[in-house]
């Protein structure tokens, strides 16, 4: 969860919770607080694709209702903007 409240959900392929782990390395805990730069994970996309799994890798923001994308890239190598989320306004009562 940010600082602003967005709830960011990092998903790596799809069904590779199967590989139990296998070919991922994992740098920080959930929920723990990251910066800018910190290393979250690392993973062997070829060694998974090898596997028999899809490899997307989803940004997945589970509260967008409070937030407006401001930009989006549908690549992004090490240390790119994938995303930029703004809070929405919220209409006075």
């Amino acid at each position: 969860i940010s600082d602003s409240g967005a709830e960011i959900l990092l998903h790596v392929g799809i069904d590779t919770v199967q590989l139990n782990g296998e070919h991922f390395e994992q740098f920080v805990q959930q929920s723990q607080k990251v910066k800018v730069g910190d290393k979250l994970l690392t993973f062997d996309r070829q060694a998974i694709a090898a596997a028999g799994y899809d490899t997307t890798v989803m940004v997945i923001v589970t509260n967008t209702a409070n937030y407006q994308v401001e930009e989006t890239q549908e690549t992004a190598a090490s240390n790119q903007w994938v995303l930029a989320l703004k809070p929405q306004v919220q209409p006075q009562a």
